[in-house]
C-alpha cells in the first residue's frame, strides 16, 4: 500500500478513470480484509481463516495488478517530460568553411530562361485569346 501512495504521489493523484475504479476496489477490499482480521481473531475458525487466506490473495493480486498500473503511468509521465525538455533537432547541418575558400552564394534573382518562358506564355495566351473570341 506504500508503494501505491508514493506512485499516486509522483502522478500527483491524477490517474485515469479505470485505475481510479481498481483504487476503490482496492481500499474496499482492504478493508473488508481487517474484517476477516477480526473475525478470525473473535472465532478461529477453519473457514475463517480460509476467507481471510481468500481475501488476503485477492488484495495482494490486485495490488500488484495496480502498482504495475501505476509504474506504467508514471514511466510515460516521465517520457512525456523528458520530450519536452529535449532541444528540438537542427533542421539543417552546417557545413565547415575553410579560412581559405569563399562560401558558395546561392544564385537569387531570375533566370533567362523563365523570363523567355514567361513571355512565350502570355503571347500565346493573349493570341489565343483574339484568335476564339473573334469566331
Amino acid at each position: 500500500m506504500d508503494k501505491i501512495e508514493l506512485l499516486l504521489k509522483e502522478l500527483g493523484n491524477k490517474v485515469p478513470k479505470s485505475v481510479g475504479l481498481k483504487l476503490d476496489e482496492y481500499y474496499d477490499l482492504c478493508d473488508r480484509l481487517e474484517v476477516a482480521e477480526e473475525e478470525l481473531k473473535e472465532n478461529p475458525t477453519e473457514e475463517n481463516q480460509s476467507k481471510f487466506n481468500e481475501n488476503t490473495e485477492y488484495v495482494n493480486s490486485l495490488n500488484l495488478k495496480i502498482v504495475e498500473s501505476l509504474t506504467n503511468l508514471v514511466k510515460q509521465k516521465k517520457e512525456k517530460e523528458v520530450e519536452a525538455s529535449a532541444p528540438a533537432p537542427a533542421s539543417a547541418p552546417t557545413s565547415e568553411v575553410k579560412p581559405d575558400e569563399k562560401p558558395k552564394e546561392e544564385k537569387k534573382g531570375v533566370s533567362i530562361f523563365g523570363i523567355a518562358l514567361g513571355v512565350v506564355l502570355l503571347v500565346g495566351t493573349a493570341g489565343a485569346y483574339n484568335y476564339f473570341s473573334k469566331k
